[in-house]
């Protein structure tokens, strides 16, 4: 959002100079002292921020500044443009973020549905969305919860980011296969760590990220319950018929796990089956 409301205030730390320069398209910057960030340009988490104003005295000084994610210049920002053969994405004609050509290529595929989605509920605000578009939701909210692991740098180094794996997901999912969707009070049910709050990110922010945190895997339309976590499929209630739950299969009450009737207990938990065996 703040990288949507501010573009195009951006600036690019180069940090091969010595003290690190920053620019903006039309020539360097400073970091005001009163900035919370001054005399940190060598310690910032991103070589990227967005400013909301520059006032000029003795230097041209930037007052208020923040680090973002390239992938939310990417995805919020200016018009982009792919480069294969340099392994970039280029914003605008002069913003340069390092990628493969195929994490570009998804990256822009990406960016063309969420301004669709985003156009049609301008348009029509109340209007549900289509399985489309929830998938365009939950791609954009599982690369953003993997944002401060695995970002791609703003350079030209070429290296494909590891967030680019969860895009690649994505892109592979077919008519009727699902995303995964536990939340971190799911997580303690299943046993998978949820990401620790963000250092200084404050109540909210650590509240929107707590929201944000998803198992994130991408799951078979054929099956009822995801492999890596066994949280059933959305919408699924505990007696659904849905891919491959069969007539006398049960469901777990360790895990969620979908068990084989004629299975005593989860073959991932070891939980007895409600009842005894269960047979009739």
């Amino acid at each position: 959002m703040i990288t949507a409301g501010l573009y195009p205030n951006i600036i690019v730390v180069d940090t091969e100079k010595r003290p690190p320069k920053l620019l903006t398209k039309t020539g360097e910057v400073f970091l005001h002292p009163a900035c919370l960030d001054h005399g940190a340009e060598t310690k910032l988490d991103s070589k990227m921020l967005v400013y909301h104003e520059l006032v000029k005295t003795a230097k041209v000084y930037v007052r208020d500044a923040t680090t973002i994610d390239p992938y939310a210049l990417l995805l919020f920002g200016g018009q982009i443009k792919v480069q294969h053969r340099s392994n970039r994405i280029i914003v605008d004609q002069w913003l340069a973020v390092a990628s493969s050509p195929k994490t570009a290529v998804l990256v822009k595929q990406l960016r063309e549905r969420l301004d669709a989605l985003l156009e049609r509920k301008i348009d029509a605000p109340h209007a549900p969305l289509s399985e489309l578009d929830q998938k365009v939701v939950t791609s954009v909210a599982t690369l953003f919860s993997t944002e401060k692991a695995a970002a791609p740098p703003p350079s030209s180094s070429g290296a494909q980011p590891t967030a680019s794996l969860r895009m690649q997901q994505a892109a592979k999912l077919k008519p009727g296969d699902w995303s995964c969707l536990v939340t971190p009070l799911q997580c303690s049910q299943r046993r998978i760590a949820p990401a620790p709050p963000r250092a200084g990110g404050g109540a909210v922010a650590n509240a929107i990220g707590e929201r944000a945190q998803t198992c994130g895997s991408q799951v078979f339309a054929s099956k009822a319950s995801c492999f890596k976590c066994g949280s059933g499929r959305p919408g699924a209630g505990p007696g659904a018929q849905q891919g491959g739950v069969q007539p006398g299969d049960w469901r777990c009450p360790g895990c969620a796990a979908n068990v084989f009737a004629s299975k005593p207990s989860c073959f991932k938990c070891g939980t007895r089956r409600p009842g005894g065996d269960g047979r009739r």
